[in-house]
């Protein structure tokens, strides 16, 4: 059987991006509300005074600021933890509602915290009567209600009304902003023209985006809440604590999702990496007057950027210096064994040299190789080991390493895959791969193995039929799958019924290779993972 897992790919790649940029932001959250914890005591102190008479004598003060940082301290990562909860609930109309008030909200406060709405509008809202307040929110409610019902509507055509209604009310905002420009501003000079089509490009650009991002994030929702596992989207929590949701959240990898991981100097590294990249950011993007304080600005916040990226480098060689001991494990758990080819040790997933943010999103969310993304999706479930390439200096962030000899690494690989609860080999045709094989069928651990395929460069019709012929001779399976001109071979995947499943895909991404992993280690079912993500 083949499965062509190009949509599913194409949703966690999405996904991906937004759980990213959602670490950026999940911890620095409690710093950013800090920030505006003075005011907020001093409101609250204004409170106790004026309205109850209790002054801040006896330590009062102090006991409200600690109970204030208490709260919001715990709120602000509760907030994250609440949203995916919600996201993960099969509420399909509540899912798509609460996606467009929280894009809202997000949008408002990155606005906000990038300088892109102006104070002034907040400042003179208390002037506004109530017919004008009423107005106003009817000017933001109505295109959103539109949107809604636009999004959910299950008839063909109250999804074509309202598609054309809101290109309508966007075409009388532009008509009619520019309108008001021919009217109020007079072009004295060619620079003068420039500034008025700024000053209208600006708030056109953000409302279109705000736009886009609510659609996008109430698209997802809907998704998300249809009949489909969306662990298979979001990926498994297969530990329920407290810290294993917070640790996800903030987008430490898997091996780290647990309390016992605060002693690790890893953990920490990993931890404010982000804050110290999005830090950096802010601080490049605020807004400044003099010449010398914006060359202070760029320095410090290139410097910020510059330096969370070395910090979570630095985290990655922290974490690779636990090594694997196979007489002695250190842990309880059955390993996850991975098997490939030294030639290709990380299995590293092909993209494109020009595609820099994809190469960024990648680094950021451990989808360079598979090595990398088993200890962020699989290492939850067990330690994931390896064999160490010879004469390698440093060893990868990956799975964890044991060096072995010539002599005796066939012994170390029987017994340890054996043992293990799954096994993920990368398909090959070189001699150590082959004896993988072999020993994978004299022992039967076909029904715990996942299969990966290397994306091969060009043309790899060739490549992969020598492979899969190898494969179908040691596994005793036949070798007639059925492959589109434009699909790629991901993944080979055991089932119930003794014969394998070939993944494919339109485009080899690192995404579909997660669905690979995921589909295999969550037991997904072939209707599952053949999923067209159809509204």
């Amino acid at each position: 059987m083949t499965i062509d897992i190009s949509a599913l790919a194409w949703m966690v790649r999405r996904m991906d991006v937004s759980a990213t940029l959602k670490t950026f932001v999940a911890v620095f959250a409690i710093f950013i509300v800090l920030y505006y914890l003075g005011a907020i005591f001093q409101f609250v102190s204004g409170v106790l005074r004026d309205d109850f008479g209790i002054s801040d004598s006896g330590g009062t003060g102090w006991f409200v600021l600690a109970i204030t940082m208490s709260v919001i301290a715990a709120f602000s990562p509760l907030t994250f933890m609440l949203w995916d909860w919600v996201a993960r609930r099969p509420w399909r109309y509540l899912a798509a509602f609460n996606g467009a008030f929280l894009g809202a909200i997000s949008m408002a406060v990155i606005g906000g915290a990038l300088g892109i709405v102006g104070n002034e509008i907040f400042e003179n809202l208390e002037s506004f009567d109530i017919t004008e307040r009423i107005s106003l929110i009817a000017m933001l409610g109505v295109p959103l209600a539109i949107l809604i019902v636009w999004l959910l509507a299950e008839s063909r055509t109250i999804q074509v009304v309202m598609k054309w209604l809101v290109i309508s009310m966007a075409a009388v905002v532009l008509i009619g902003l520019a309108g008001l420009l021919a009217e109020d501003l007079s072009f004295d000079s060619r620079d003068a023209l420039l500034e008025a089509v700024l000053t209208l490009a600006a708030p056109v650009a953000y409302v279109s985006i705000a736009i886009w991002l609510v659609v996008r994030i109430i698209r997802h929702r809907i998704i998300l809440s249809a009949d489909r596992p969306r662990e298979l989207i979001l990926g498994a929590l297969y530990r329920k604590s407290f810290w294993a949701r917070l640790a996800f959240l903030t987008g430490l990898p898997s091996s780290l999702w647990h309390a016992a991981a605060l002693k690790t100097p890893a953990f920490w590294a990993f931890l404010f990496a982000r804050p110290m990249v999005y830090g950096g950011f802010l601080y490049l993007v605020r807004n400044v007057d003099q010449y010398s304080e914006a060359t202070t600005q760029i320095a410090g916040g290139a410097g910020l950027i510059a330096g969370g990226h070395a910090l979570f480098y630095g985290a990655k060689r922290l974490a690779t210096k636990y090594a694997w001991v196979p007489e002695n494990p250190g842990d309880p758990r059955a390993p996850v064994l991975f098997l490939r080819s030294f030639e290709d040790d990380q299995l590293t997933f092909k993209r494109p040299w020009w595609d820099l943010p994809g190469h960024w999103f990648d680094l950021w969310s451990f989808r360079r190789n598979a090595d990398e993304a088993m200890i962020d999706e699989i290492a939850q479930y067990g330690p994931v080991v390896a064999l160490g390439m010879p004469g390698e200096k440093t060893i990868p962030f990956g799975a964890q390493r044991y060096y072995s000899t010539h002599e005796d690494w066939q012994n170390i690989v029987a017994n340890t895959a054996k043992a293990a609860q799954a096994i993920v080999i990368a398909a090959g045709s070189t001699p150590g791969v082959l004896w993988e094989y072999e020993l994978i069928a004299r022992e039967n651990l076909f029904d715990r193995t996942l299969v990966l395929f290397p994306p091969l460069p060009g043309d790899e019709s060739e490549g992969n039929t020598k492979v899969l012929a190898a494969l179908a001779s040691a596994f005793r399976v036949s070798n007639q799958f059925e492959l589109a001109k434009n699909q790629h071979i991901i993944a080979m995947i055991p089932t119930a019924s003794g014969v394998p499943t070939l993944l494919t895909a339109r485009k080899v991404t690192a995404a579909a290779y997660i669905v690979a992993m995921r589909g295999h280690f969550q037991k997904c079912t072939a209707r599952q993972l053949a999923d067209s993500l159809s509204l």
